[in-house]
């Protein structure tokens, strides 16, 4: 339903949508990156065309309505509307812009098939969805820059290095794949040599060794005696790691 759209109500507006305006023919475009543009829609022939008369709020309200009536006049003179060729520079409508989130679930769902580990699917689809989609999920593919990458991984860069090691490595794949899909141009932000390592500390050195306890080597006969008097495979087998210094994993799948 159209409604007069005031100065006030274009300019809190930033939910994606088109705000139809009572004048003929007038809308304001909200997109997904609160970018908003003036269009005006007209139709002859049973042929739809939509014109751009520029960009809110460089485009006021009243001036976006002059604009309506001029073209709508010169439509009513041509007989049909200006053709794009005709139309102002600042009239072209901006290319449609691919966010981050629908281009990154495309290409987890045209990689999937080459993962041998089902897990790995649903990896790569919880580490994007829980970190990167709250900061860059319905952001442009172009507009994406360094300091939105350290957004998502600054906070848990030190605390769960793996997980945010391997976030940006995905981050990094699903921004080249967009840079040669055309979505973006430049440097990749979440590029670690020679970009995200002279920003955020290595993760190696930020990794905490932690040994499993040993038994002191003094109480180790003491131990070996107690072990012997269990007479369960468990038992033998727990010996039999120690007298060979076996993996557990050797040990467990032994024949």
């Amino acid at each position: 339903m159209p409604s007069t759209i005031t100065q006030a109500h274009a300019s809190k507006t930033n939910t994606p949508c088109r705000i139809y305006d009572t004048h003929p023919g007038l809308h304001l475009w909200v997109k997904s990156n609160k970018a908003k543009y003036w269009i005006y829609r007209t139709a002859k022939g049973g042929k739809r065309t939509d014109l751009s008369l520029g960009k809110f709020p460089d485009i006021g309200v009243a001036e976006a309505r002059k604009k309506a009536s001029a073209l709508a006049l010169e439509v009513q003179g041509l007989g049909h509307a200006p053709t794009r060729a005709k139309t102002p520079p600042e009239a072209v409508l901006p290319k449609a812009e691919v966010v981050f989130q629908d281009f990154a679930q495309a290409l987890v769902a045209d990689m999937s098939p080459q993962w041998r580990n089902p897990k790995h699917a649903s990896q790569w689809a919880n580490t994007l969805r829980d970190y990167a989609y709250p900061i860059i999920g319905q952001k442009p593919l172009g507009d994406i820059t360094t300091e939105d990458i350290l957004q998502i991984l600054k906070p848990i860069w030190q605390t769960k290095t793996e997980t945010a090691t391997r976030l940006r490595g995905r981050v990094e794949k699903v921004l080249a794949a967009a840079t040669i899909k055309g979505h973006r141009t430049g440097i990749n932000p979440a590029q670690w040599r020679g970009h995200l390592d002279c920003l955020l500390p290595q993760p190696k050195k930020l990794q905490k060794v932690k040994h499993h306890p040993a038994l002191p080597f003094e109480e180790l006969p003491n131990f070996i005696e107690q072990l012997q008097a269990r007479r369960s495979i468990s038992a033998l087998a727990l010996e039999f790691c120690i007298l060979t210094t076996s993996r557990t994993s050797e040990v467990l799948l032994a024949k």
